[in-house]
């Protein structure tokens, strides 16, 4: 146990030893954690952007943005919809809006808006449609309880008419119900009206015949009876007969007789008796039409009683039709009778604007991952190799540019994550059917910056310590701190506003947003040099481009400083630089100098050698190329006696 307490201080020390690695093990979790807790600390989102477009910005679409707008949405009207959907894809807004032309609560079908949003922000997408679609809600169920309010409201009004005209329709039944008895008194009196006349009774063509036929007999005897009468007279005129006298007489009692035929015969008897008849039957005929006449006398009276009862009626049922009548017009003016209409007046359509697999949203992060990690890990590793390699010193002294180095840790760096690319790029165009190499132009030109940045970082951080394990802490570190301060765990818009903007500058979110457009939607090179992303004020590449200046000359100054601290640490030990630099303060030419440091380290005075070797070192830095050539095997084989020298 003693033994492993003992390996185990033996292993703090070395944490510790650099003040710079302590800070780096103690502070480097403790800010990323820092850094995560002040971005994350809240459960809404900020500085959410919408854009919209509509035919025409009525007042009801209006009122749907003043919805968003109350719920602190920064709302972007575009003149069109291709503008629209484009600043989703470019980043500029997180959805679009677009609006159906003559947006009307009244029209059962078209109430509906379309939203684009980009499915490849996986962790942000559904909770930007939900924060959304809740404000589109509020203004729906605003819209919906209007409707619910108008139909109440006209269905009480419709029950406080129809219980106003019931007092009506009651009275229009008591009246129908006297129309009723009436009629039935009418029909009592009608039926006992009894205007009924036998055509026989009057036997008019039997009577006209008899008189007829009793009259042409009546003529023609007395036509034969004068000329008998005349004839019996002419013979009488003739005969001096004495009876002559008698027959005379009895011609002119004949002709008497024939005289008074007319009025007391048999047959006129009868036929004064069936005049008599019929006199009688005119006269009863006569009474029942009097009897007729005035039941119908009767009948008019109680007819016009039933025709002011009617009118009566008419206007009832006229004041009931105008209720009605209004009632149907109150139910009309209902703008939205479907039923869906009133639950949903509004309806909503999800487009996204990069319709793929799950996987092809997280790509573009994963490329980006891949390459942060790598890059920054590996170009802080190449370094500390160098630094810890024993040729170090050689290549800080040799006759060559000290950016050489740099360039080829680069290229290093660049030759290996090229060949993980390659492979990764195979993979997905090929196995996961992502269409990378349609845009590769696009996807090599980016991919070629965006691993610059990360291995300059890299170099940077590898230079930046002495100790390998700290260096690899500090880059996971800072690799962790940019991956936890971006869109790929948590959305940005989680964060508040002022640190939104920090993150912004992110070269990993800049990277994950460049590579995203390239990838998902196809940008083409000149597309990315004017992306829009960082619009207000400098484009992404170029932010890219900036880091990738700006690293290099930070790298390029850190290796100065480096190749003296190298020398100071590992060549002369510990001793104080001071002592040191007062040492060294020797006059003469180089070759004086190894000469003289030759001198000094064999006669053991180690101090004054260490002195002499920052002098040569010193002054081999002011010579030409051609004369560092020829000083350079003297100086590497002065530094190794005096790094094999007792310290």
């Amino acid at each position: 146990m003693s033994a492993m307490m003992k390996v185990v201080g033996k292993n703090l020390k070395l944490l510790i030893r650099s003040k710079s690695s302590a800070l780096v093990v103690i502070l480097g979790p403790l800010l990323v954690t820092l850094l995560v807790g002040l971005a994350f600390n809240n459960s809404t989102l900020f500085n959410l952007k919408v854009a919209t477009f509509s035919p025409q910005y009525d007042e009801l679409t209006t009122s749907f943005l003043d919805k968003l707008q109350e719920q602190n949405f920064l709302v972007t009207r575009f003149d069109n919809e291709e503008n629209c959907v484009e600043s989703v894809k470019l980043g500029v807004s997180h959805a679009c809006m677009v609006f159906p032309p003559g947006l009307d609560i009244a029209a059962a079908e078209g109430n509906e808006i379309a939203f684009y949003v980009d499915n490849s922000r996986v962790n942000i997408v559904y909770t930007i449609m939900d924060t959304i679609s809740a404000g589109i809600s509020s203004r729906t169920r605003e819209i919906s309880s209007g409707l619910v309010q108008v139909l109440v409201d006209t269905l009480g009004k419709t029950k406080e008419n129809a219980e106003k005209e019931n007092a009506n329709v009651l009275k229009l039944i008591e009246q129908n119900e006297q129309v009723r008895a009436r009629q039935k008194e009418i029909e009592g009196k009608l039926s006992s009206l009894d205007l009924s006349v036998e055509s026989g009774d009057f036997n008019i063509g039997g009577l006209r015949a008899s008189y007829d036929g009793r009259l042409t007999e009546l003529y023609d005897t007395d036509s034969k009876i004068r000329i008998s009468l005349n004839e019996s007279r002419e013979i009488l005129d003739g005969m001096s007969d004495p009876n002559a006298t008698s027959v005379e007489e009895q011609l002119t009692s004949i002709e008497n007789e024939l005289d008074d035929l007319g009025v007391n015969g048999t047959d006129w008897v009868a036929l004064t008796a069936l005049f008599d008849d019929l006199d009688e039957t005119v006269t009863q005929v006569s009474g029942q039409l009097s009897a007729a006449g005035s039941a119908r006398s009767d009948v008019s009276g109680i007819t016009g009683a039933v025709k002011a009862t009617l009118d009566t009626n008419l206007n009832t049922v006229m004041t009931v039709k105008g209720s009605l009548g209004q009632m149907a017009s109150d139910i009309s003016a209902v703008e939205i009778t479907d039923v869906g209409g009133i639950v949903s007046p509004i309806r909503t359509r999800v487009e996204p604007v990069a319709a793929r697999t799950y996987i092809s949203f997280l790509y573009p992060s994963l490329v980006s991952l891949l390459v942060m990690f790598t890059s920054v890990l590996l170009g802080s590793t190449l370094i500390m190799s160098e630094k810890r390699s024993r040729a170090f010193f050689r290549n800080l002294i040799s006759p060559i540019k000290s950016t050489l180095f740099v360039y080829s840790t680069y290229v290093t760096v660049l030759i290996v994550l090229g060949i993980q690319l390659v492979i990764v790029f195979a993979l997905t165009e090929w196995g996961l059917k992502i269409p990378v190499l349609r845009n590769l132009p696009s996807v090599l030109f980016l991919t070629f910056i965006v691993t610059t940045v990360f291995t300059l970082m890299g170099i940077l951080i590898g230079s930046l310590f002495s100790s390998e394990e700290t260096a690899t802490m500090a880059a996971i570190s800072t690799s962790s701190a940019m991956l936890f301060l971006s869109n790929l765990i948590l959305p940005l818009e989680s964060m508040p506003q002022y640190l939104q903007q920090v993150a912004r500058f992110n070269p990993f979110v800049i990277s994950e947003h460049l590579l995203r457009q390239t990838i998902l939607f196809k940008q083409p090179i000149g597309g990315l040099l004017g992306e829009s992303y960082f619009a207000e004020f400098i484009p992404a590449v170029y932010l890219l481009l900036i880091y990738v200046s700006v690293l290099f000359m930070a790298v390029l100054l850190l290796l100065n400083v480096v190749q003296k601290m190298y020398l100071f640490r590992h060549v002369l030990g510990i001793t104080k630089r001071e002592s040191v630099s007062a040492a060294s303060k020797s006059d003469g030419s180089l070759a004086e100098l190894l000469e003289r440091g030759k001198s000094q380290l064999a006669a053991g005075q180690l101090q004054e050698a260490r002195g002499t070797y920052i002098a040569i070192n010193e002054s081999y830095t002011r010579l030409s190329q051609g004369e560092k050539k020829h000083f350079y095997p003297k100086i590497v084989q002065f530094h190794e006696q005096l790094d094999k020298a007792p310290r």
